[in-house]
């Protein structure tokens, strides 16, 4: 039999986002999401604003100088403007980051990151992606326990289809659902930027949607595993004061901390650790002073100090010119060198840090939303060799213009070193983090992995499962009877199991009216609530039966239907299956069972329900101590024998 399709469960999964309080949960996240990208909004259009202003500044600085000596010495500002994607991912660390460029041979970048500074700040989670990610990643460890914690649920439906097909279908399809939520999110809390011209339906979304969407379904694969784990006893512990269905939730707590909040912190003070080679920026910065001053005293000691207003001769002012130029070829080259050492240091450092996090999903989640929001190292190197070329171009114009004798008041209007507006402007682009695609495959690596360990978790503690401790257990049941186990272990239960699917260990032997079972076989039916919590009526029927119900039918009644009329050389097995059913609704069963050509075995935990409804003697283990009252009746039987 093989009716649950990969569909299926897609279909059943999808209808519960449909939910009214699945629809509302949506909309308070959108809307959260949402006042953090009007923040980034905001942030973005004062940067543009601020470059604006820097603009004007320039414009405004160039007519009030007298002397391009004046204008070498306070010289010039590059602002950098970062991407409109910075909008989702406004990193505080580059707010209006500018850097100011005169001939002194001191690049100056703020705030001051031009070494290891720029690792001691990181950014933080206050923003449009480090709320999703907060969000999102909780969302799927949770959705990843749920999919596969629910034993019962997915026993009963492996006898429908198949335990390889029910695992996967489900997991796949909740898989692809949640990166389809999560899109759907972005989408939605994106599309009101249109109204201000940020337009971020971009190729540039494609990494970042697809690394986010990877990243959310490595912690969805890690509460598939969660949910696998063993439950613990429901006493409470005297130490931690939980009881055993806390478990799973410490569990999945404790990895949420330590991957969102330990483990980005531990990287970023190993990676600060690393960057403590790179030379002081003071030490770097005295060093560069000293080598200009050397210039300076030898060009006085050689042709002394000018008075003011005084002019000097060409062949001084060629001999000082050659002097220069001998001094561009060394100290000032020197300094040149260092500043490029210095930035390929940095650059190795950012690139170290982003190939760990390629291993590291939650690390990697941010390198991707760093580079593509233009907030990243790489756009940070990029606005240095920027802010480089600028200062060499500076320099050769400030000097040229110092010794062609157009550095005397009133010999002419200063001329402005940006040809256009935009000259000081750099336009940072979207890029992708170093070993982007050594993240991208490392994340599939962890979600095979992750699946294929929660699959064989499934298949020892759902399938086979723990046999327990009772041995050697055999016993009879009969067709048109109601016939009763009484037993709460769930090792027994899992043996019972084993016998009728052929897998896994068992020590039972049960025999049909005294024969043994010419066809083994069962259709294991679980409590109906196990299923209302997963879906509804509709869902179920229409899975089953390829149409719509009749109105008023309940989960149980198409389950026992369904389970009637398939059940041609097979066991139909119900696991505590009327726990929460009315009466009548257990007096209709009793009456199909008794009547219908079926075999049916009850699995029940209480003993007065059993003495009650039982045609025949009721079953149970001597060697059972689940349930109190065959404990006692097994003991008094013991002592007659």
């Amino acid at each position: 039999m093989n009716i649950f399709k990969f569909k299926s469960f897609f279909v059943f999964d999808f209808r519960r986002y449909l939910k009214k309080e699945s629809i509302i949960a949506f909309l308070v996240v959108v809307v959260i999401l949402q006042l953090f990208i009007q923040y980034g909004k905001n942030t973005y259009l004062d940067i543009l604003k601020s470059s604006e202003a820097v603009q004007k500044v320039e414009e405004v600085k160039v007519t009030q100088y007298s002397l391009y000596r004046q204008y070498a010495a306070f010289g010039i500002i590059l602002f950098l403007i970062p991407s409109d994607f910075s909008v989702l991912f406004n990193n505080s660390t580059f707010e209006e980051l500018l850097s100011t460029v005169n001939t002194a041979e001191r690049l100056n970048i703020y705030k001051s990151f031009k070494g290891k500074e720029y690792f001691i700040e990181r950014s933080g989670y206050l923003n449009f992606m480090g709320i999703l990610f907060l969000l999102g990643v909780f969302f799927a460890l949770t959705y990843g326990k749920n999919t596969t914690e629910r034993k019962d649920y997915l026993k009963s439906f492996s006898t429908f289809s198949g335990f390889r097909k029910v695992f996967w279908a489900r997991v796949i399809s909740r898989l692809i659902l949640l990166n389809l939520g999560s899109l759907l999110l972005c989408l939605i809390s994106i599309t009101p930027l249109l109204i201000e011209n940020i337009n971020l339906f971009r190729c540039a979304s494609i990494p970042l949607f697809l690394g986010g969407g990877l990243v959310f379904s490595v912690f969805f694969s890690g509460g598939c595993v969660i949910g696998q784990l063993k439950d613990r006893k429901k006493r409470k512990s005297r130490i931690l004061g939980f009881s055993g269905r806390s478990f799973k939730l410490i569990v999945l707590g404790l990895v949420y901390f330590f991957f969102v909040i330990i483990l980005p912190l531990i990287a970023n003070i190993f990676i600060k650790v690393k960057a403590n080679d790179i030379e002081p920026l003071f030490e770097f910065d005295l060093y560069n002073l000293k080598l200009i001053q050397k210039v300076e005293m030898r060009l006085i000691n050689r042709f002394g100090v000018l008075e003011a207003g005084e002019i000097p001769k060409k062949e001084i002012l060629k001999a000082i010119e050659e002097e220069l130029e001998k001094a561009l070829e060394n100290e000032f080259k020197e300094v040149r060198e260092r500043e490029n050492q210095r930035k390929n240091k940095v650059l190795r450092k950012i690139k170290d840090y982003q190939t760990i996090s390629s291993f590291i999903s939650s690390l990697f989640y941010f390198s991707i939303c760093e580079e593509v929001s233009s907030n990243g190292g790489l756009t940070f190197i990029d606005f240095y060799t920027f802010s480089q070329l600028n200062k060499e171009k500076f320099t050769e114009f400030c000097f040229k213009k110092l010794y062609s004798g157009q550095n005397l008041p009133d010999t002419g209007k200063i001329e402005n070193f940006f040809k256009k507006k935009e000259d000081g402007l750099f336009f940072a682009k979207s890029k992708l983090p170093f070993n982007f695609w050594l993240g991208i495959l490392s994340a599939i690596f962890y979600v095979a992995i992750l699946l294929l360990i929660s699959y064989r978790m499934f298949l020892n503690r759902v399938i086979k499962g723990d046999p327990g401790k009772i041995r050697d257990f055999g016993f009879n049941i009969n067709r048109f009877k109601f016939n009763y186990l009484v037993t709460a272990d769930q090792g027994l239960k899992n043996q019972i199991y084993n016998f009728f699917s052929g897998s896994g260990f068992t020590s039972v032997d049960i025999k049909v009216d005294g024969e043994d079972l010419k066809q083994k076989g069962c259709i294991w039916l679980c409590n109906p609530r196990y299923i209302d919590d997963e879906l509804d009526e509709n869902a179920l029927y229409k899975a089953l039966y390829g149409k719509k119900p009749d109105e008023g039918i309940k989960t149980w009644e198409i389950m026992f239907r369904f389970a009637v009329e398939n059940s041609k050389g097979r066991v139909i097995v119900l696991d505590n299956f009327f726990k929460g059913l009315k009466g009548k609704e257990v007096e209709e069963i009793l009456r199909v069972i008794r009547e219908e050509d079926i075999v049916s075995l009850y699995i029940g935990d209480n003993y007065y329900e059993a003495e009650k409804l039982a045609d025949d003697e009721l079953i149970f283990s001597l060697d059972d101590t689940s349930v109190d009252a065959t404990k006692e009746v097994a003991e008094v039987l013991k002592k007659d024998m």
